[in-house]
């Protein structure tokens, strides 16, 4: 291993008595599987972990904007230079294609409902954004977002 963060990590890792939450980006986010990569969150469910959520990337459907198309294309090209940017890959845990897989298994487009998802407006143009999510605190046990899928 090149990078010393990472071998430090990793030697932390390796003397965790929980290895399953070592990554973990918090104890409520397990994240893409690394705790450094942060600035995007895989689920909802990741309070105050993320500087953008992963239906970030997207634009609507229409000019009605009662639809999101997720653009996972970017997505993973912007998880990509984060993972590059921490030279994680060095990690012997990490695995990309985990986080191939929960970005596959993210829903190609979100209905705008009010409900879950709503408008993102600038509080003094209105002007939209783009979307969010409404949290719910009870949601922040449950860390099956999205059903995941993916094969050791």
């Amino acid at each position: 291993m090149n990078n010393r963060s990472i071998a430090i990590c990793y030697g932390q890792y390796t003397r965790s008595e929980n290895k399953e939450h070592h990554c973990w980006v918090n104890n409520r986010c397990p994240g893409w599987g690394c705790r450094k990569l942060n600035a995007i969150g895989p689920q909802n469910s990741c309070p105050a972990s993320a500087f953008k959520f992963w239906y970030s990337f997207g634009k609507f459907t229409n000019k009605k904007m009662k639809f999101w198309k997720v653009d996972k294309e970017e997505l993973l090209k912007q998880l990509e230079r984060e993972i590059e940017r921490f030279d994680i890959i060095e990690c012997p845990v990490f695995n990309i294609d985990k986080a191939k897989a929960m970005i596959a298994s993210f829903p190609e487009t979100i209905h705008i409902d009010g409900d879950k998802y709503v408008l993102l407006e600038d509080s003094k143009t209105g002007k939209v954004l783009g979307i969010s999510h409404w949290d719910d605190p009870d949601d922040y046990l449950n860390m099956n977002d999205y059903e995941v899928k993916w094969q050791d």
